[in-house]
C-alpha cells in the first residue's frame, strides 16, 4: 500500500441490477446479439446510450456530477452488477455499460488508433514479460506509479484532461488495494512549489510509451513520445491544472536543473497527509476529475492461479482539456 496518511473513502455507487438489465435488454441486444464494444464509434449511437444511460440513473449520475465537479471531492466509484450468465456476454455488457456511463458524465475523446470512445489495455504474464524484457517498465499491472496528471495528445498538442475513466473488466489478483485521488488544493505548500518551478512552458518529459500488438506476448509497435509543456498552468477560474506524467528531462535550455525542484513536488504529493481512496476490483468504474488533482494505485499482488490473463480495462479521457504544451 502507498504510504498511509489519511485515507478518506471515496463516494461509491452501485446500479440497481433490475435496471441494468432492463437497459442492456433494451439498448443492447440487437436481434438477439449484444452489441460490440466497435458499435461506440459511431457518433449517433454514443449518444443514445448515454442518453438513456441518463434517463435510467439520473439521480445516481446526477450525485456523481456533483462529485466530479466539486474540487474536494472529484472521483467517485461505480460498481457494474453482472448480468449475463455466459462470461463473455456478461464482461461485453459491463464495458458497454461503463462506455455508456461514462459518456453520460462526459464526452470522451476517441482513440487515436481505434477510433473508439475508449482505449483498452490488457495484461497477462506473457505480455508482462515481454515489456520487461524490451525495458519498458512501469506499463505492467504489478508496476509502481506514482501520484500523477493524465495527459491527452491530439496531433501535436498535449493537454491535461480535465475527467478520466478507468473501468477494471477484471483483475485476477486476490490482492488488488486501492485507487487514490488527492486534491490539488489539499496539497501541502502547492504555492511554494509553484513558485519554485514556476508557468514556464519550456520543461521536457518523455512519456510513458504506448505498446501496440496482437494476443499474446509480440509487441507489433512502440510509440515513444517527447513533450515540451508547462508543469503548472493557471486556468482562467484561477485554478492550478498540473502535468506530470512520464520522465521528467529537466528544462530544454538545460539550465537551471530543476530536477531537485521536481523531486521535491513529487515527494509531496506522496506525502500529502489526505487522500481519497477506492478499492481496485472487477466491474468497478472509477470516474475523477484529473485537472484538479493527482492519482495514483497500489500494485496487485497474488495472482490468482488459472488465468492467463492478469488485468483488463478501459480508460477514457475527457475531450474538455487544459493545453499545456506540444509533442516535439
Amino acid at each position: 500500500m502507498l504510504n498511509a496518511n489519511t485515507n478518506v473513502k471515496a463516494p461509491s455507487y452501485d446500479l440497481n441490477e433490475g435496471t441494468v438489465h432492463q437497459f442492456c435488454h433494451d439498448l443492447l441486444e440487437v436481434d438477439g446479439e449484444l452489441r460490440s464494444l466497435a458499435d461506440t464509434r459511431d457518433d449517433t449511437t454514443l449518444t443514445c446510450l448515454a442518453l438513456e444511460m441518463w434517463s435510467a440513473f439520473s439521480d445516481t449520475l446526477g450525485k456523481i456530477e456533483s462529485c466530479l465537479q466539486d474540487n474536494d471531492c472529484g472521483i467517485a466509484a461505480i460498481d457494474v452488477p453482472s448480468i449475463y450468465d455466459d462470461l463473455t456476454d456478461d464482461a461485453i455488457a459491463g464495458a458497454l455499460v461503463s462506455i455508456a456511463l461514462t459518456s453520460s458524465l462526459m464526452q470522451p475523446a476517441k482513440d487515436i488508433e481505434n477510433q473508439t470512445p475508449f482505449t483498452m489495455f490488457s495484461a497477462s504474464y506473457k505480455s508482462d514479460e515481454a515489456l520487461n524484457q524490451a525495458g519498458l517498465l512501469d506499463i505492467s499491472p504489478t508496476d509502481i506509479l506514482g501520484f500523477h496528471s493524465d495527459g491527452l495528445v491530439r496531433e501535436k498538442e498535449l493537454s491535461v484532461p480535465r475527467y478520466i475513466s478507468i473501468y477494471n473488466t477484471f483483475i485476477n489478483y486476490r490482492n488488488c488495494g486501492n485507487f487514490y485521488w488527492i486534491p490539488t488544493n489539499s496539497v501541502s505548500n502547492l504555492s511554494r512549489h509553484v513558485e519554485s518551478i514556476g508557468f514556464d512552458d519550456d520543461f521536457i518529459f518523455s512519456l510513458t510509451p504506448t505498446i501496440y500488438g496482437t494476443a499474446g506476448a509480440k509487441i507489433e509497435n512502440v510509440v515513444e513520445r517527447k513533450v515540451q509543456t508547462s508543469i503548472f498552468k493557471e486556468t482562467d477560474d484561477g485554478r492550478i491544472t498540473t502535468f506530470i506524467n512520464g520522465t521528467f528531462a529537466g528544462k530544454r535550455c538545460g539550465s537551471p536543473d530543476y530536477t531537485g525542484r521536481f523531486k521535491a513536488f513529487q515527494s509531496e504529493l506522496s506525502e500529502n497527509p489526505f487522500r481519497y481512496a477506492a478499492a481496485q476490483k472487477s466491474r468497478r468504474m472509477i470516474v475523477l476529475n484529473n485537472a484538479n488533482g493527482f492519482h495514483a494505485r497500489d500494485i496487485f499482488e497474488d495472482p490468482i492461479e488459472g488465468h492467463e490473463e492478469t488485468r483488463n480495462y478501459l480508460r477514457s479521457v475527457s475531450k474538455n482539456a487544459v493545453k499545456t504544451g506540444h509533442v516535439m
